[in-house]
């Protein structure tokens, strides 16, 4: 995680160190999808601020976030924000479409009954 200072924030959701909680985030994504592919749609960078809107797709292979592996292939779209300061990003913000990602995998249900 060269990219991250060493007291680099996770804002969100797994609050707390990123070495930690980005880190754990990161490997069990890709347990769970581990043919993931991404294309970068925007990068917008003002000051010391970056965003980066995404959208990736991959077979949902292994467990994530207590969902059992369906086998079917998902596409997602998320919002990453970096704060970076002296080269070293300092605070991640990230955020994808979960709800999208709940229906694709047959969790939840797309029409309501």
């Amino acid at each position: 995680m060269k990219y991250f200072a060493k007291k680099s924030v996770e804002v969100s959701p797994h609050k707390g160190n990123v070495s930690e909680g980005f880190k754990q985030f990161i490997s069990e994504f890709f347990k769970a999808f581990p043919d993931w592919r991404a294309t970068i749609e925007h990068i917008v960078a003002e000051n010391n601020l970056v965003v980066v809107f995404l959208n990736g797709s991959g077979m949902h292979k292994g467990k994530f976030h207590g969902i059992p592996p369906t086998n079917k292939q998902v596409n997602m779209r998320a919002a990453e924000r970096y704060k970076i300061e002296s080269e070293r990003i300092t605070r991640h913000w990230y955020v994808f479409d979960q709800l999208n990602l709940l229906k694709q995998t047959g969790t939840l249900l797309s029409e309501p009954l």
